[in-house]
């Protein structure tokens, strides 16, 4: 699991929709777990 934190940073550094992707990448897998 990724920490909230490094999500929040990972969407703070990244525009719009970098971030979408990032949470999409990272959650997509995550649930599966």
């Amino acid at each position: 699991m990724v920490p909230g934190r490094a999500v929040i940073a990972l969407t703070s550094s990244s525009p719009v929709p970098g971030a979408v992707r990032e949470l999409r990448h990272w959650y997509g897998p995550a649930r599966r777990l």
